[in-house]
């Protein structure tokens, strides 16, 4: 999407970190942009720093894991703006420093309910609005370096975030004929309130302490200032980039993994051979 000048984004967890810097990039290149966040108390002050007037940005309090109101803020966005074009699935929350088997099964459904399904929800109901209008348009699911590595005491977290990866790629394959491009954007660390943010939508299980408070204090490379990924989710959009990554710092990680991965390939190759199995190649 060269031209975005005037075209309509929404913006879940819109209203701080990742996402308000997203609505900032695009208010400042000409877009209108739909800032929908659970928060309702920082969605004003969003607002009112991108636009004082009120006519490029409106407000939609918005729990991404509610279905009624995804059809909801999507009505209330066309009714101001017209048309949807650009959607950012960008609500999430994180739970670290548990192992699999003891985090509470209410904060893995919460986890999963939010960072998943809450991406499969926008995807689910905007696409179709985004078809309607039939000037292409464009989804971006923010994903995170934890999509493409995995990393003990995270297992939600871990476990949503690669299927958005996955999710993300299967919209792309299914999207290329209408014109409609995808986006997974996988940060690393950013100075973001997610871990503030996170305990009060997690709601009654957020008061629990983590058995592995060392995992959570765990150094990462360093945290970028938010607003750098507000430019770099822009450039993406405008080059229809599929993975949007920030810190070249986890490189060596991702291609350790990708090797293992080919080794496992050679591995199985050799093991065919040696019973006589020829594979069928994929056509």
């Amino acid at each position: 999407m060269k031209e975005v000048s005037g075209k309509v984004a929404f913006i879940t967890g819109g209203a701080s970190g990742i996402g308000h810097a997203m609505a900032r990039a695009f208010v400042n290149a000409g877009m209108k942009v739909a800032i929908a966040d659970i928060d309702a108390e920082r969605l004003g002050p969003a607002a009112t720093e991108l636009d004082a007037t009120g006519d490029n940005v409106l407000l939609v309090r918005l729990d991404v894991t509610d279905r009624d109101g995804w059809q909801r803020a999507a009505d209330k966005t066309e009714q101001k703006f017209g048309a949807i074009h650009v959607v950012c699935n960008n609500a999430g929350i994180e739970a670290i420093g548990w192992t699999v088997e003891e985090i509470p099964v209410a904060l893995w459904d919460r986890q999963i309910g939010i960072n998943l399904t809450g991406v499969f929800n926008g995807a689910h109901y905007m696409i179709p609005r985004i078809k309607k209008h039939g000037q292409g348009g464009h989804i971006i699911n923010t994903a995170s370096i934890s999509g493409l590595r995995a990393r003990a005491r995270h297992p939600a977290y871990i476990a949503a975030k690669h299927a958005v990866v996955g999710l993300s790629d299967a919209l792309r394959a299914e999207l290329a004929k209408d014109n409609i491009g995808v986006s997974v954007l996988c940060p690393g660390a950013v100075g973001t309130r997610l871990h503030l943010t996170s305990k009060v939508v997690r709601g009654g299980v957020g008061s629990v302490t983590p058995p592995h408070q060392e995992v959570v204090g765990t150094a990462e490379p360093s945290a970028q200032d938010v607003n750098w990924y507000g430019q770099r989710v822009l450039q993406a959009l405008r080059d229809n980039e599929f993975f949007v990554l920030s810190h070249p710092e986890y490189r060596d990680l991702v291609t350790g993994r990708h090797n293992e991965l080919l080794a496992a390939f050679e591995r199985a190759e050799t093991i065919a051979k040696a019973i006589g199995y020829t594979p069928n190649r994929p056509r």
